[in-house]
């Protein structure tokens, strides 16, 4: 992994999200560092709480990109293409986790539509969304 030393607000927000009971939102500027935050979160969550797979959702597929490629550098690996989940939910072993945008989990296609599919690999894994 790449040197990270979170700046203070996102300290602040992960500590305030360990103590929280509920989901939280991270709302910054541009280039302040959410889906860094976001990574880094993920690797404390596979430390501390044995979360093994995430799922992303993202409204663009140049930010389905951008999250794959940001997840490299904190040793993450996230799969792009739903089409390679399996109607039993079944994923290579080598992901920690899925980023798609809005519109491919409201996509419906023959089979199993992708929600369906993300819910099936959420029932067999710890997973933080």
């Amino acid at each position: 992994m790449f040197d990270f030393t979170p700046r203070k607000w996102q300290e602040d927000s992960w500590a305030a999200f360990r103590q929280s009971e509920e989901n939280c939102l991270i709302s910054a500027t541009p280039g302040a560092g959410k889906t860094k935050f976001a990574l880094w979160a993920a690797v404390q969550s596979m430390q501390l709480d044995g979360f093994n797979f995430f799922v992303v959702c993202v409204p663009s597929a140049a930010l389905v990109m951008d999250w794959k490629n940001e997840a490299l550098m904190f040793n993450l690996q996230f799969a792009t293409d739903i089409s390679n989940i399996g109607d039993d939910g079944h994923i290579g072993s080598d992901y920690h986790g899925i980023v798609t945008t809005y519109a491919a989990l409201g996509n419906q296609r023959a089979g199993l539509s992708a929600a369906q599919k993300i819910n099936s690999i959420c029932i067999r894994k710890k997973v933080m969304s």
